[in-house]
């Protein structure tokens, strides 16, 4: 619901080291476990080489579940990922937020549904235009994310339908059609059912990022907590 960051400048493309998948992989890994925060520039090159999952994995610290090779898939898998964060996981302005990813072979598109309207006039009755915007930079601290894998026909379907809304740019309704719904919206086109989750009827991306959250917990080796994406 937040609107995304300005763009971060990319890296130095002369230094052919500096653009290798695993070396952004290790220096992601090292800033998490020594504490510190990794480079903007890093994390947006590790976004274009290993993906977006691969990104929530190495700021949550858990480099090791990555597969061995990280990246877009180009053998032919096709994922829609739900990502949710709960309130104030980036600050105390956060409102929280909820967004899609769309994975294929040699395709990697993240949207998210956003007001016009910042602050609270973003929750006036009856609502305020909205518009759908491309999410990759909200890819961070406190994100939880659920993938599904689909077929090309259910991924086709899906990206028909963002698309369609990207053009559409329909009202935002904070109070009956928000961010949440979108995702849902988008996810349901892809044949993917997505419990959107609501507090006091109104669906909410807390909800959504603990019912992710649960789910979690419940794949989980006994003793393993699940960590959100920048725990530490």
């Amino acid at each position: 619901m937040d609107a995304p960051a300005a763009d971060v400048e990319p890296p130095h493309q002369d230094d052919k080291a500096e653009t290798a998948p695993a070396d952004v992989k290790a220096r992601l890994a090292a800033a998490v476990a020594q504490g510190r925060a990794p480079a903007e520039a890093d994390v947006a090159l590790a976004h274009q080489l290993l993906g977006n999952a691969a990104v929530v994995l190495l700021l949550a610290g858990k480099a090791d579940q990555l597969p061995q090779a990280p990246g877009i898939d180009a053998q032919g898998t096709y994922k829609v990922v739900v990502y949710a964060r709960r309130r104030f996981a980036q600050g105390v302005t956060d409102p929280g937020h909820a967004f899609i990813g769309l994975e294929g072979p040699g395709q990697d598109h993240v949207y998210g549904f956003h007001p016009r309207a910042a602050g609270p006039r973003a929750m006036a009755p009856g609502g305020v235009p909205g518009q759908v915007l491309v999410d990759k930079d909200q890819v961070g601290a406190g994100v939880r994310m659920e993938e599904t894998a689909v077929t090309k026909a259910q991924f086709d379907a899906a990206q028909a339908r963002a698309l369609k809304l990207v053009g559409a740019a329909p009202k935002y309704d904070f109070w009956g059609w928000n961010c949440v719904d979108f995702v849902a919206d988008v996810a349901a086109a892809g044949g993917v059912a997505v419990a959107a989750g609501n507090f006091a009827g109104v669906a909410d991306p807390e909800v959504m990022s603990d019912q992710i959250g649960d789910k979690m917990q419940a794949a989980a080796a006994p003793g393993d907590e699940p960590k959100q994406s920048g725990e530490r």
